[in-house]
């Protein structure tokens, strides 16, 4: 008895992850109760000093044992002699309980913290850490490591080696990014070649950039230059040289309305042309060519034209536009090569009634109108709308293209000689008869059936007044 007592006694003293001698096959070091926890790996590693690539403030801790996450929101610690960064405990992460994600922030503000130039931090593990089976830390870890041993360049836009830069002034800005806190000093010491016209500016603690007051040349490759006493705020001199080169675009179309491959386009739209610099005006209209012809105007702004045809596009078209090379931007510079784009436009429709399809209490004295998405051949209107009610007579009326003073081309109004009858139903039809309703351009409204009436047609019923 007193032996099975023992035993029990011995197996309660035991965790389910205490795997015992030898070890079962399903052995798990990262969760046996015998092992304490340690760290294993760091990122950065200790005592060493950058740059670290791919690295900016996230810090990485590995352990040979799964951790419990809440007890390492109070055992790891970041810190410097300035006293100038604390560990983000909200943000500790990790994936697989024993590699942590930790991020520092700064220490007087919410402000991004940003590594000192020449400064060493520690990273911290105190014995408060726990892992899975409650054990704490074998023994406090200590380490420590300087990112940023001197002044340097992070990055710049556009790219060394970019040879497809806008020229385009607004379409963004020249930058400079540092990794330490800068002064207007530091303006004095960026040069860009050719000369641009514009000036730089410090846009936060880390960067600048150059507002540009025009555009870059075409087909131009520009150099930009940092020299070399180049200073931080805390008079730390750059390390390296800093010599970066990108180009600009030759002349070239930016965007069109429509887009090549585009349909059901509104026959009214106007056709856009945009380019990625400013366009000689002398030179559109020979450029310009639409397929099948259509006449029209053009509109200009500066870095864009309009073709805005006279009577509308033609409807269930396929068009194609091509501009070529003879067009120039306003330094004289042609396209490269002809440009041509596509689009198909919609079929001639009906896009509006009034009274609407199976309105109710239209009054009797109404006035009916009718719109399109195309220009409406007015001498077809009046062979082609009908309206009668239903198992009755067709209604008289006449025929109007204006508004009050507000006139369309897009839409037409029917006033019956005298008011409908009170409570009746009537049908509206277009093409209930041949001839049909005729755009401008020559399109019949399609038919909406295979039998007749084979028009659009809609049914709305009259009230008492």
């Amino acid at each position: 008895m007193l032996l099975f007592i023992a035993s029990l006694v011995s197996l309660s003293c035991k965790t389910e992850l205490d795997f015992g001698s030898p070890p079962r096959p399903d052995y798990d070091p990262l969760r046996d109760a015998n092992i304490k926890p340690k760290v294993v790996e760091t990122f950065p590693h200790a005592n060493t000093q950058g740059p670290f690539e791919d690295f900016s403030t996230a810090l990485q801790i590995r352990f040979n044992k799964i951790m419990k996450l809440p007890t390492l929101r109070q055992a790891i610690h970041c810190s410097s002699s300035l006293g100038d960064v604390l560990v983000d405990t909200t943000t500790i992460e990790t994936s697989d309980g024993t590699t942590f994600i930790v991020d520092v922030k700064r220490a007087d503000s919410p402000a991004r913290f940003w590594w000192k130039v020449g400064q060493a931090y520690s990273l911290h593990v105190d014995p408060s850490a726990i892992d899975i089976n409650g054990n704490t830390l074998a023994e406090e870890f200590s380490m420590s490591f300087m990112p940023e041993p001197g002044f340097r360049l992070l990055g710049i836009d556009p790219v060394n080696g970019d040879t497809d830069v806008s020229p385009d002034a607004a379409s963004g800005f020249i930058r400079l990014a540092f990794n330490s806190e800068l002064d207007a000093s530091i303006l004095r010491a960026i040069h860009i070649w050719p000369p641009i016209y514009g000036a730089w500016y410090v846009e936060d603690e880390t960067r600048v950039y150059c507002r540009l007051d025009q555009n870059l040349d075409l087909h131009t490759a520009y150099s930009i230059t940092v020299d070399s006493t180049a200073r931080d705020r805390y008079g730390h001199v750059i390390s390296g040289n800093v010599y970066s080169v990108f180009a600009t675009q030759s002349f070239r179309v930016f965007a069109t309305f429509p887009r090549d491959g585009d349909r059901a386009i509104t026959p009214t739209s106007a056709i856009a042309v945009v380019c990625n610099a400013p366009i000689d005006t002398s030179s559109v209209r020979s450029a310009f060519s639409l397929a099948p012809r259509t006449g029209g105007y053009f509109v200009f702004e500066k870095t864009q034209f309009y073709f805005v045809p006279d009577t509308g596009l033609r409807t269930s078209t396929f068009n194609t536009v091509r501009l070529e090379v003879s067009l120039r931007g306003r330094d004289s510079t042609p396209l490269a090569s002809p440009y041509t784009f596509m689009f198909v436009t919609e079929k001639f429709k009906i896009v509006h009634t009034f009274p609407p399809d199976w309105a109710e209490s239209v009054p009797r004295t109404v006035r009916l109108n009718v719109q399109c998405n195309a220009r409406i051949l007015q001498s077809s209107v009046p062979s082609a709308f009908t309206v009668f009610r239903l198992y009755g007579s067709q209604v008289a009326g006449s025929f109007e293209y204006c508004n009050g003073t507000d006139c369309s081309d897009f839409a037409f109004y029917f006033t019956p000689s005298e008011p409908l009858a009170a409570n009746t139903v009537y049908i509206a039809a277009v093409g209930y008869h041949t001839p049909e309703l005729i755009s401008q351009t020559g399109a019949l409204l399609p038919p909406v059936s295979n039998g007749p009436p084979a028009g659009p047609r809609w049914v709305f019923t009259t009230g008492t007044k």
